[in-house]
């Protein structure tokens, strides 16, 4: 066993003499009654001391002492501190338990680190009680939107304060732009916006910006004379939505500036301008601005459509979210395949600490897919399962473009019958569908 040793430095004489009456066999008693667990450690993590606490609470064995920590537990907290060189604290869920540790690092007289001790804390009972509430009450206490993309729930205070502005905007008949990453309810925020307007029982129309050529884009939007009708006329009275309106093309930009200042539009190949009362919400999943900056989307068009402007935060900043999230998702694909799974307060631990680089889409797809493949009922799985369902790669931008291209076609042939139904439902024209088909090798059998 090392030597412990208490630092005398101050003490008067009397108090020094009490103090070494104290041995280091008393001291160790005293640390293994001690209902927390407590690990010794020298400056390079190499363990001196445990107490029986240390091995109970995290299940690990007594020959750990003189191994060195990184070995027993490479993402200790104590190994972060010491590679930081500062007090930490973090929590653990890698023993079957919810833990806090709580790291102290002992310096000598030039401020250089000899010792560090570490304190730990079972917190399972009082992590499992907080869950278990809000697996209860959530219904009842958080707001739930149940809208286009799966739905809207918002239980962060931040989250709850951007529906909150999203429903005073919902009153105002402005534009709107919308900014946020890639997964982050862009979609079901709009729709929730469009619901909440005098224009509810009006339109919703969405428009899919930056996957057509300038002029498909075009009679997308405005129609063709004698044709079908575009987008803006199908919203007429209700709502436009924009999504990823920074990949429109330059033309069209250029088009639509006109169209907003006049409040008419053109259709393709026609000549008489068409007036319309339509509400347009805009999305972006960059930085609009950057875009201005290097030129490649119209500071004008921009201040037109951004007269009200929210910004979603990631789901990592939101993480008071993925719980209740989670537990919706649960529910919608339990009566969706009919099964009957629950998610252990372990499971739910791992989620809320994921970062989610997907954000809600990728929390989605993660439970539906454990939903799917769980052979228990209960979905039991850790942060290192979740981040292998999602591998996201940079790809080359006109590859990515002719990727996601290529699936909508595919999702729209699952959907409908005919390319003709197919090309109504991607606001394209009929002939567009059938060369697009062609190009990725896409059998048209229907």
């Amino acid at each position: 066993m090392v030597g412990l040793c208490l630092q005398k430095g101050g003490l008067s004489l009397e108090d020094s003499y009490l103090m070494n009456l104290i041995s280091n066999d008393v001291i160790v008693k005293c640390l293994n009654e001690s209902h927390e667990g407590v690990l010794i450690s020298d400056s390079r993590g190499i363990i001196l001391y445990v107490n029986n606490s240390y091995l109970n609470i995290t299940r690990l064995q007594a020959d750990i002492v003189g191994k060195n920590m990184a070995s027993v537990i490479p993402s200790a907290t104590l190994i972060k501190a010491l590679q930081q060189g500062q007090d930490l604290t973090g929590i653990h869920t890698d023993f079957g338990a919810q833990l806090v540790s709580i790291v102290h690092l002992i310096r000598n007289q030039n401020g250089e680190v000899d010792y560090a001790m570490v304190a730990v804390y079972d917190i399972t009972e009082v992590v499992a009680l907080n869950l278990e509430i809000a697996k209860t009450h959530y219904d009842a206490k958080h707001k739930v939107y149940s809208g286009i993309d799966g739905g809207l729930i918002a239980s962060d205070p931040v989250s709850m304060s951007i529906m909150d502005s999203a429903r005073r905007m919902a009153l105002s008949d402005s534009n709107i732009m919308l900014m946020g990453e890639s997964g982050v309810g862009k979609n079901a925020l709009a729709d929730y916006i469009h619901q909440n307007s005098n224009r509810k029982d009006k339109p919703f129309v969405t428009a899919k910006c930056g996957i057509l050529s300038e002029r498909e884009s075009g009679e997308a939007i405005f129609g063709r004379e004698g044709g079908k009708p575009g987008l803006l006329q199908q919203a007429e009275s209700g709502t436009l939505f924009l999504d990823e309106v920074g990949n429109l093309p330059f033309g069209i930009q250029t088009q639509l500036i006109q169209t907003l200042e006049n409040n008419t539009y053109t259709p393709v190949d026609g000549n008489e301008p068409i007036s319309f009362h339509v509400r347009i919400i805009a999305a972006s999943n960059s930085d609009i601005r950057v875009r201005i900056r290097n030129g490649t989307f119209r500071d004008d068009l921009y201040y037109r459509l951004a007269v009200l402007s929210l910004v979603i935060p990631p789901l990592r900043e939101r993480r008071g979210d993925i719980v209740p999230m989670s537990l919706y998702f649960l529910k919608e694909f339990n009566q969706k395949y009919n099964t009957e799974k629950t998610i252990p307060t372990n499971t739910l631990l791992y989620l809320r600490e994921h970062d989610w680089p997907g954000n809600i889409r990728e929390l989605q797809n993660a439970i539906e897919r454990m939903v799917v493949l769980s052979e228990s009922n209960e979905l039991l799985f850790t942060p290192s399962d979740i981040s292998t369902l999602e591998q996201l790669e940079i790809k080359p931008l006109k590859e990515s473009h002719a990727e996601s291209e290529k699936q909508m076609l595919l999702d729209a042939k699952e959907l409908y019958k005919t390319t003709r139904k197919m090309a109504e439902a991607l606001g394209v024209s009929h002939s567009t569908v059938v060369r697009k088909m062609k190009k990725y090798g896409i059998a048209s059998d229907r």
